[in-house]
């Protein structure tokens, strides 16, 4: 049996790999890409295509790498809701007070 090499239509170019691995990254759908770079739809799935024959240029590929780079703030701003979150579970799983200050209402 003969050893199969991938053509090149079987390898993604670099630029093309960096692309879908951004937007894995970042969550970013093909949408999302069209939007930030003022491009169509259609222009971000050809470039994701590793048969089309277009990559994204790199100076395009930067200025998405910059338009979708996280706030600083965001992992910080996020962390605190998720501990919020978790507060507000902790005092729904106690249930209701067994009473309320100065009334001595007991369940």
């Amino acid at each position: 049996m003969g050893h199969h090499q991938p053509t090149s239509s079987h390898i993604m170019t670099n630029r093309t790999q960096q692309l879908c691995q951004l937007m894995t990254e970042r969550n970013l759908s093909a949408e999302d890409v069209a939007k930030l770079l003022n491009r169509s739809v259609q222009t971000v799935y050809m470039w994701r295509c590793e048969s089309s024959g277009r990559d994204i240029p790199e100076h395009t590929l930067e200025l998405l790498r910059a338009k979708s780079e996280p706030h600083p703030l965001a992992k910080q701003i996020v962390d605190d809701i998720n501990r919020a979150r978790e507060l507000v579970d902790h005092e729904i799983a106690k249930g209701p007070p067994t009473h309320f200050a100065g009334l001595g209402v007991v369940k």
